[in-house]
């Protein structure tokens, strides 16, 4: 009698600290990387076959500490080159191949309010006459 009565009070008792658990792991997740901090030019445009495709990376970061944009391609990783004068990482490519592109990536930076952030980002074009 006594267990059961213990048993009443504890199940719900663990079901609510597990919803709550489960909410504050889901909402931490979320902040880790977050994917629509990266304002990326010419995305999704198309491009001749011979023309030099220039996509430009932007993110709000602190004036001092440049970011480090990434892009993961198979087994390596590739730096971009950040261009100071514009602020931005600046992605180039020349393709002669009709195709179409998609590369994933991230950036590491230090937002205007001094928190060190991961984004992701996701690079698409495509090479068509």
């Amino acid at each position: 009698m006594f267990q059961t009565n213990i048993l009443k009070i504890m199940i719900p008792m663990m079901m609510k600290i597990s919803r709550i658990l489960l909410i504050l792991f889901l909402v931490g997740c979320n902040r880790v990387n977050e994917t629509d901090v990266v304002n990326i030019t010419n995305n999704n445009e198309v491009f001749s076959p011979g023309d030099t495709c220039i996509i430009e990376l932007y993110v709000p970061f602190d004036k001092p500490n440049w970011p480090a944009f990434y892009i993961l391609d198979g087994v390596d990783t590739l730096a971009l080159p950040f261009d100071n004068q514009k602020g931005c990482a600046v992605y180039k490519a020349l393709h002669m191949k009709e195709k179409k592109h998609s590369y994933a990536g991230y950036v590491l930076y230090i937002s205007p309010d001094k928190k060190k952030k991961k984004s992701t980002f996701k690079i698409n074009y495509e090479i068509r006459r």
